[in-house]
């Protein structure tokens, strides 16, 4: 399954990464989504809500092999370039 679906809005070359905090539980589900990113047009703001549906599409993430507290809330970086590029939505190392 196509995790990542862009949005008829216009390539997100010009649409800076996006850095959420994700509250993750113990299987590697989605409980929340965090990000500061405050978008500056309707182009961001469509592309920040896909970044949040392509997590929640991915469920559950791939957790690394690390014990669950090191992980349960994890940072990542949503790059809409890449993304667009490469539709598989992994957890970082």
């Amino acid at each position: 399954m196509r995790c990542w679906t862009s949005p008829s809005a216009d390539p997100a070359a010009s649409v800076r990464p996006i850095t959420f905090t994700l509250h993750l539980d113990p299987d590697g589900n989605l409980l929340e989504a965090r990000t500061d990113y405050v978008p500056a047009n309707a182009v961001e703001r469509t592309l920040r809500d896909a970044a949040v549906r392509a997590m929640r599409r991915c469920r559950p993430l791939r957790p690394p092999a690390a014990p669950y507290e090191e992980w349960r809330e994890t940072t990542v970086t949503f790059d809409m370039v890449r993304a667009t590029r490469s539709p598989d939505f992994l957890m970082p190392d």
